[in-house]
């Protein structure tokens, strides 16, 4: 079983020429816990000088709220910092050093016997207190000062590593220079040696995904990525993104490796990265329509032609018909049909499992996924809203929540929703702990 550590809140934004505010950041990773990430690399204990990015690393972890299953973790480079994250509530610590010497010089300040020095005592005080303990090689696959790093020499690293009794061994390719072959190579040898084995990946040339497949071949367990592909080291030259966490969530549900990841939500993130740095991020995923396969629709052909499978729905907008076709067995799929009239019918879904008792947040966050659905089906379409002329709800929960999905309606289409909506609550028996909402909408819209 391979998991993903969420390392963009740590190594997506050190290299960054905006720096976000503690509070940008907390909302980053409380963000991504929200999209099912449930191991994130939150912070750095480095000094301000000569990260500016990651100052302020207690105040972060201050400000976060996550729900328990989220393990967060911080990097530290040298002892000092892990005093500094031993007085935070952090479980984990992951310590990173280079392969080779020129790097270590110029990340660290220190030599590469010196950073192994620092881990056996690390990983001794992570284990004293009880917290977990990773330990990464960087340019493990390649530097920019010293050029090829012989696989002999890391995998002596990683013996080394091991013999310490730490918890994970992460091989780290950091400019982004490592192809299949040599992934397969380093990371088999690696991952027979006790600890957990872990890989990090840059996509500088454009590797990095096939390095992802690689690495499930050669029984790697973690894979770090960062949301939206943000990242770079400012020792490295040259060294652009990681691997975007959607794009390779995305791999490997394609793969048969579920992530419980939920896709829409990290792309929404992704976007929202994007915004708060000013540019668009380097992934893929978050820049591209939804589209959800299955066995039901591969043999849908044209637009006019139902999905195999599907059951339509009929309605009756200003006195055209229309057709909606809901695709069993996928309830995040927004079905669109046109009708004469011009006004777009849709449906939006979402499902999840609550992570406490707050049953009202929890409608509240599934309620934002659907109307997000719909209003991304809006503008794949190429409309604009006019105004919302009909929407019926089915809500798996008591009929006294439906204030709150009315008010989250209106967080989305603002201004175009009007008073005069026709309404229709269908109250439904509970399902358990599971929390569901499906939205059926008519839509007027211009363009």
């Amino acid at each position: 079983m391979i998991s993903i550590c969420e390392v963009g809140p740590r190594d997506g934004l050190q290299n960054e020429r905006v720096v976000l505010t503690p509070q940008q950041r907390a909302t980053l990773v409380s963000r991504l816990a929200r999209a099912g990430l449930r191991r994130i690399e939150a912070v750095s204990f480095v000094h301000p000088e000569l990260v500016p990015a990651m100052a302020g690393a207690e105040e972060v972890l201050r400000l976060v709220a996550t729900p328990e299953a989220v393990q967060l973790t911080g990097l530290v480079l040298n002892v000092r910092g892990y005093e500094r994250l031993a007085r935070t509530a952090l479980r984990e610590a992951r310590f990173a050093f280079g392969a080779s010497e020129t790097f270590n010089q110029r990340n660290a300040g220190r030599s590469v016997d010196d950073a192994m020095r620092d881990a056996e005592e690390i990983v001794r005080r992570a284990r004293a207190g009880g917290r977990r303990a990773s330990v990464t090689v960087a340019t493990a696959f390649g530097c920019p000062y010293e050029g090829r790093v012989r696989p002999a020499r890391v995998i002596a690293l990683a013996e080394r590593i091991a013999a310490l009794g730490v918890d994970e061994l992460v091989l780290a390719d950091t400019i982004g220079v490592a192809v299949p072959s040599q992934v397969r190579e380093l990371m088999a040898a690696v991952a027979g040696l006790g600890p957990v084995p872990g890989l990090h990946l840059h996509n500088t040339r454009n590797t990095g995904y096939a390095n992802v497949i690689a690495a499930l071949e050669a029984g790697v367990e973690v894979i770090d990525a960062s949301v939206g592909g943000a990242g770079g080291c400012p020792f490295a030259p040259g060294a652009t993104g990681n691997v975007a966490t959607e794009d390779v969530a995305y791999l490997l549900e394609r793969e048969g490796v579920p992530t419980g990841i939920d896709l829409d939500e990290l792309k929404e993130t992704a976007r929202w990265l994007g915004d708060a740095l000013g540019h668009e991020l380097d992934g893929r995923l978050h820049r591209t329509p939804p589209w959800w396969p299955s066995d039901e629709d591969e043999d849908a052909q044209g637009d006019d032609t139902a999905p195999a499978g599907t059951t339509p729905r009929a309605f009756t907008v200003h006195g055209d018909a229309a057709e909606l076709y809901e695709i069993p067995n996928l309830p995040f799929v927004p079905a669109i049909r046109a009708p004469a009239g011009g006004d777009l019918v849709f449906v939006a879904g979402a499902a999840g499992s609550p992570w406490g008792e707050d049953t009202a947040s929890d409608l509240r966050s599934e309620a934002h996924r659907a109307f997000r659905r719909m209003r991304h089906s809006l503008e794949l379409a190429g409309a604009t809203v006019a105004d919302v002329v009909q929407a019926t709800y089915h809500l798996t929960d008591i009929a006294s929540d439906w204030p709150t999905v009315v008010e989250v309606m209106r967080e989305h289409f603002g201004d175009h929703l009007p008073t005069s909506t026709a309404v229709e609550v269908a109250r439904l028996v509970p399902a358990g702990l599971r929390i569901e909402v499906t939205v059926v909408a008519v839509v007027r819209a211009d363009g």
